[in-house]
């Protein structure tokens, strides 16, 4: 699983990539990074317009605010509320009481509308939030209405390749051991740097008034 680290790895805000290591193999994961912040001047926007909340603004799971920790944060309080326990994979909460199998039967019924997450919430007014209320039913996912993007972030994608591991007598690194049931992984950045991205305004005032 490859996720930042400033992120609680959760599958269903999109901050986590899985890969599947077989034993007996060798495998190359080759990770690329995007990161875009977001100039001060934007923070006077209201979060609906600029679509995004910067770390301080609001608190999540940890000190700083991530996108990922509001979903999760967002599926344990549903979660508790919905079958009145929090399964104990998730970052404990206010002393809630941890699920047991007494509880799968509520937790089975109702997974389908955890794993489909609406994020973030429209103005009323707008035809995207009436086509997104229309779409969204809330007995089949989550509507997680607060929780944007965050204003600064970096992004990581993954290319993955893999070989069948043999113990040659090329190489050192592999020498008098004995392959059985055993992988090798290399991870690693294919360039020095990164894209960056900034978030902006369109114009500003001095702009529009020297044209």
């Amino acid at each position: 699983m490859i996720f930042s680290p400033n992120d609680y790895p959760d599958n269903t805000s999109g901050g986590v990539t899985e890969t599947l290591i077989s034993p007996g193999t060798e495998n190359f994961l080759e990770l690329n990074a995007v990161s875009f912040f977001t100039e001060k001047a934007v923070r006077h926007f209201d979060i609906y317009d600029r679509k995004c909340i910067f770390k301080d603004e609001i608190s999540a799971l940890y000190n700083a605010y991530t996108y990922s920790d509001c979903i999760v944060d967002c599926k344990v309080k549903d979660i508790w509320e919905t079958c009145g326990c929090q399964p104990f994979f998730y970052p404990i909460r206010n002393s809630h009481r941890l699920c047991t199998s007494s509880d799968n039967l509520c937790l089975h019924y109702h997974k389908t509308k955890w794993w489909s997450v609406m994020p973030h919430n429209m103005k009323e007014e707008s035809e995207e939030s009436r086509i997104f209320n229309f779409i969204s039913n809330e007995t089949w996912s989550l509507r997680c209405k607060n929780c944007y993007p965050s204003c600064d972030d970096v992004r990581y994608s993954l290319q993955t390749s893999s070989i069948v591991l043999r113990n040659d007598g090329e190489t050192s690194f592999l020498k008098d051991i004995d392959i059985v049931n055993q992988s090798l992984v290399h991870i690693y950045f294919t360039k020095y740097g990164t894209l960056r991205l900034k978030q902006d305004r369109a114009y500003y005032w001095y702009e529009l008034l020297s044209k």
